[in-house]
Order: C-alpha cells, then sequence, then structure tokens
C-alpha cells in the first residue's frame, strides 16, 4: 500500500478534524544504511513512498509550527532559500548546453533524490 496510491486513504485523511491530524505520528525518512552510505556519494535520504508521502502531509499541515526547519529531513530553512515565505522545493535538472545555446542533452527528474550519473554526464561530454 505504501507504494501506490489508496484513494480510499487519501479520502480519510482529508476528513479528518485538526486534532485527529496532529495525532498522526511523524512518519520517518527511509535512509541508506551507514555501512551502504560511506562506500558511495547517493543520496542518504530515500524519500518517502507516495503514501507515505501523502499520510506525512496530512499530519504536517495542520502543525502549529507550520514552518519548522527541525521536520525537514535535510535541515533546509526552504523559505530562506526562495528568499520568500513559500515552501515550493525546484525540481532538480541537469543542461548541457552546446556553444550555440541549443540545448544537448537534458536531465530532469522531479525526484530530489535522483540525480544524473557523473558517467552519463562525462559520456554526453565526449559526444558518445
Amino acid at each position: 500500500m505504501a507504494d501506490s496510491l489508496d484513494q480510499n486513504e487519501i479520502a480519510r485523511l482529508a476528513k479528518l478534524k485538526n486534532k485527529e491530524r496532529m495525532a498522526i505520528p511523524r512518519q520517518p525518512m527511509p535512509e541508506q544504511e551507514a555501512a551502504v552510505r560511506r562506500n558511495n556519494f547517493d543520496e542518504v535520504p530515500r524519500g518517502l513512498p507516495p503514501m507515505v508521502a501523502v499520510t506525512e502531509a496530512n499530519r504536517c499541515i495542520q502543525c502549529k509550527k507550520p514552518k519548522c526547519i527541525s521536520g525537514c529531513p535535510v535541515g533546509i530553512d526552504i523559505p530562506a532559500f526562495n528568499g520568500d515565505d513559500s515552501f515550493v522545493l525546484p525540481v532538480p535538472a541537469s543542461y548541457v548546453i552546446d556553444r550555440n545555446g541549443s540545448v544537448r542533452y537534458r536531465f530532469v527528474n522531479v525526484d530530489y533524490t535522483q540525480r544524473l550519473e557523473p558517467d552519463e554526464l562525462l559520456g554526453v561530454l565526449r559526444g558518445q
């Protein structure tokens, strides 16, 4: 259930009163094990599965401290980063642009934990 969206659960969460929302326990962020991350440069936080993210959003949307930095899995002050009061996250992207200004390669993924592999980028730059 955690890897797909359960429309019945979403509807149930939407009907909760504020006190019931605040009773939802904080959803833990899955992370790489220390023994694994010691040997790579992958993102440590793995991101929440879709249904877990919906549950967490319903928990924190009524939080008495909605702009908390401590609740961010990586401790980023998002409004300060954005320069305003928004909690909007940019979509990470990488582009290879030639000298004429044409985009020769793009990597765009709304999942902030996914990044362009360095070997893939080097292959593009080398014309492979």
